[in-house]
C-alpha cells in the first residue's frame, strides 16, 4: 500500500511539472512567431502589454547590462528598444567592458562595470560573478530574462510589488546648466539616516555597430545598441526634501553632449544601491529631412 501511495504522488508531481513547462512554452511561444527574433515581441505587442503602465504616475527604470560578447545580448538589447519610448520607462543600456574578447570595444564606458559592481555588492543573489544580459529595475530587483513576457512580468512586479518611485522634473536654464526638481520623501532618508546621492546620466539614442567575425569561416555581426549609457555623473545630495539642483553640463564633454541622446536622473542612497526618484529628458527630436 505504501509502494501505491509513493508512486501517486511521484506521478502527481511528474504531471505537474509537464504543466508548469507546457505552461512557459505556450507564453514563450508568443514572441517567437512569424519572422521575428525569438523572444523580442513585435513593438507594438509590447507597448500594449505595458498599457497598465499607462494610469501609473510613477517612472520605472529599466537596466539593461550588456556587451557585444554576449550571446543572448541583442535580443535584450531588441525588447529595451522596442520599450523605451513608453513614457513611464527610463531605459538605460550600460555596457561593461570586463568581456572584451571579440576584439571590439563596446560602445558604453567603465563606469557601467563599476555600476553593476556596486548593484552585486549591494543585494548578494547567489552569483559569484558578474552576467550580461542582465536586466534591474527600479535598482532592486535583478534577473535575467530573453522573453520579453518576463521581462515585462518583471517591470511590473517591480512597480506594483515595492514602494512606488517619485519624478524628478527638468529645467533647460541654458546650454551649459540643467536644473533638477528633486521631490519630497523625506521617511526615505529618515529610514537610512544618511542623505541620499543625485545622479545626472548622459545616454546616446542609438548606435549601429559592425562587429567584426572572430574566424575566416564566420561574417560580420551588425548589431543596434539603444540609449548607451555614455557618462554617470554624480550631481549633489538629497535630504528628502523639495530642492532644486543645478547641474553644470560642462562636467560632460563636449562629444558625449553633442550626440543625439538625452537625460536621465536618478536619486539612490549611493551608486547601485535601491532608486527612490528618477525622471528623463530626451533631445528634441530633429526631423532629417529639414537638414
Amino acid at each position: 500500500m505504501d509502494m501505491i501511495r509513493i508512486r501517486k504522488w511521484f506521478f502527481g508531481l511528474f504531471l505537474l511539472a509537464v504543466l508548469v513547462g507546457l505552461s512557459s512554452f505556450i507564453k514563450n511561444s508568443v514572441y517567437a512567431e512569424d519572422n521575428r527574433i525569438v523572444g523580442t515581441g513585435d513593438r507594438e505587442d509590447l507597448l500594449r502589454s505595458m498599457a497598465w503602465l499607462d494610469n501609473q504616475d510613477q517612472p520605472v527604470v529599466v537596466e539593461l547590462f550588456t556587451s557585444t560578447d554576449c550571446p543572448g545580448c541583442s535580443v535584450a538589447d531588441s525588447i529595451l528598444f522596442k520599450i523605451r519610448d513608453h513614457e513611464k520607462i527610463i531605459a538605460l543600456g550600460c555596457h561593461v567592458d570586463y568581456w572584451g574578447n571579440v576584439g571590439f570595444d563596446d560602445p558604453g564606458t567603465s563606469e557601467c562595470t563599476d555600476r553593476q559592481w556596486y548593484y552585486d555588492s549591494a543585494r548578494w543573489d547567489g552569483e559569484a560573478e558578474l552576467v550580461t544580459p542582465q536586466f534591474i529595475t527600479n535598482g532592486e530587483l535583478k534577473f535575467r530574462a530573453l522573453f520579453a513576457y518576463e521581462i515585462l512580468s518583471k517591470i511590473r512586479v517591480s512597480h506594483e510589488k515595492r514602494r512606488p518611485l517619485k519624478w524628478i522634473l527638468f529645467e533647460e536654464i541654458n546650454e551649459d546648466t540643467l536644473r533638477l526638481y528633486l521631490p519630497d520623501d523625506d521617511h526615505v532618508v529618515t529610514n537610512k539616516g544618511k542623505p541620499h546621492g543625485v545622479w545626472l546620466i548622459r545616454y546616446h539614442d542609438s548606435e549601429v555597430i559592425k562587429i567584426p567575425p572572430q574566424s575566416e569561416n564566420e561574417s560580420p555581426r551588425i548589431v543596434r545598441y539603444t540609449n548607451i549609457v555614455k557618462r554617470i555623473f554624480h550631481a549633489g545630495r538629497w535630504y528628502g526634501i523639495p530642492r532644486t539642483l543645478d547641474v553644470d553640463l560642462t562636467n560632460f564633454s563636449d562629444e558625449i553632449r553633442n550626440k543625439p541622446g538625452g537625460w536621465v536622473a536618478l536619486i539612490q542612497h549611493m551608486n547601485g544601491d535601491r532608486i527612490v526618484a528618477a525622471g528623463k529628458l530626451p533631445d528634441p527630436k530633429q526631423d532629417p529631412r529639414a537638414q
